[in-house]
C-alpha cells in the first residue's frame, strides 16, 4: 500500500503526487488528510488524479479535511473520520484587491467555483444540490457522525465507552477484564429485556387497535339489528292489524248469515253427543238404550 500525507494547505506538488500514484504496485493508495484546505483548482486536480487513477482509494481525516481538503477526501472509496476529526464546506472566497470595474468578473469566478465544488459534492455524497448548496453558505462543519449521515464519509472512529469512565474516574490501572466482562454482560442483558419490553408495548399497542376496531365493527352489528328489530316491529304490527281486520270482517259475515259465530251451538250439539254415546256405553239392558236414544238432544 502506497501512503500519502497532506498536511498542509492545499497548494500541492501535483507531479510528486502523480508519480506517487503511479509507481505504487499493491493497487491501493492510501491519503490521510490533516488541512485547512487551499486552493480549490488544485483540490479538485488532486481529486481528479486519485479517481482516474485505477487504484482503490482509501482517504482518513486525521483530524481536519476543511474548504478544499474536502474535495481531496471524497476521492477515497473508502473515507474514514478519525475521532475528533471535522470536515468544513463553505461557498470560495478571493483574496484579491477588488474595485468596482473588477467586482463582477471576480463574483463570476467565484460562482463557477463553487458549481466545479458542488459537481464533485454532489457526485459522491448523493445529496441534492441544494442541500448541498446551503451547507457551502452557511460553512458548514461536520462531525464524523454527521459527515457519515450526509454521505460525506463511509465511516467514523467512535470513542471507546469504557475507556471514557477509566479517564472520567481517573483510574491509573487497567480495568480488570473481568469486571469489563461482567458490565458487558450486563449490559447485554438490559438490552435483551429492554428489547422485550419494547416488542411487548408493540404487541400491546397492536392489540388495542385490533379491539378497537372490533368495538367498532360489533357497534355497528349492533346497530343494523336494532335497525331490523325496528323494522320486523312496524311489520308485525301492521300484520296483527291486517288479521284484526279480516277477523271482524268474517264475523260480521257470519252473523249475516244468522250465523253463531262464536261456534258455541256446534260445540254444546257436540258436548251432548259425547254425553250420549257415553251413556249408551254403559248402559247395561236394552231398555236403558232406548230411554237414552228417545232423549231429546
Amino acid at each position: 500500500m502506497t501512503q500519502i500525507l497532506i498536511d498542509t494547505s492545499i497548494y500541492l506538488d501535483l507531479a510528486a503526487m502523480q508519480q506517487q500514484i503511479t509507481d505504487d504496485t499493491s493497487g491501493t493508495i492510501k491519503v490521510s488528510i490533516n488541512s485547512f484546505g487551499g486552493s480549490v483548482t488544485d483540490g479538485i486536480a488532486c481529486y481528479n488524479m486519485l479517481k482516474s487513477s485505477g487504484k482503490h482509494i482509501v482517504t482518513e481525516c486525521l483530524a481536519a479535511a476543511y474548504s478544499a481538503a474536502s474535495v481531496v477526501f471524497l476521492a477515497g472509496h473508502e473515507r474514514h473520520m478519525k475521532i475528533g476529526a471535522q470536515l468544513m464546506v463553505h461557498d470560495p472566497s478571493l483574496f484579491a484587491d477588488l474595485s468596482e470595474s473588477t467586482f463582477e468578473e471576480y463574483k463570476a469566478l467565484l460562482i463557477e467555483a463553487k458549481n466545479s465544488l458542488l459537481d464533485v459534492y454532489e457526485k459522491e455524497t448523493k445529496q441534492s444540490r441544494e442541500v448541498l448548496s446551503e451547507l457551502m453558505s452557511a460553512e458548514s462543519w461536520l462531525s464524523g457522525k454527521r459527515a457519515v449521515e450526509l454521505g460525506f464519509a463511509t465511516d467514523y472512529e467512535k470513542a471507546n465507552v469504557l475507556d471514557n469512565i477509566k479517564n472520567f474516574l481517573g483510574l491509573s490501572k487497567p480495568v480488570n477484564t473481568m469486571e469489563i466482562e461482567k458490565i458487558q454482560n450486563e449490559l447485554e442483558q438490559v438490552k435483551l429485556v429492554n428489547e422485550a419490553q419494547l416488542k411487548q408495548i408493540k404487541n400491546s399497542e397492536q392489540q388495542l387497535a385490533e379491539a378497537e376496531t372490533k368495538q367498532a365493527e360489533n357497534a355497528k352489528q349492533v346497530e343494523e339489528l336494532q335497525a331490523q328489530i325496528a323494522d320486523l316491529q312496524t311489520q308485525l304490527a301492521a300484520k296483527q292489524e291486517e288479521i284484526t281486520a279480516q277477523a271482524e270482517q268474517v264475523t260480521a259475515t257470519i252473523k249475516g248469515m244468522g250465523l253463531d259465530p262464536s261456534g258455541e251451538a256446534e260445540k254444546l250439539a257436540a258436548k251432548n253427543s259425547l254425553e250420549r254415546l257415553n251413556a249408551l256405553r254403559m248402559a247395561k239392558t236394552t231398555k236403558e238404550r232406548l230411554a237414552i236414544l228417545n232423549q231429546k238432544q
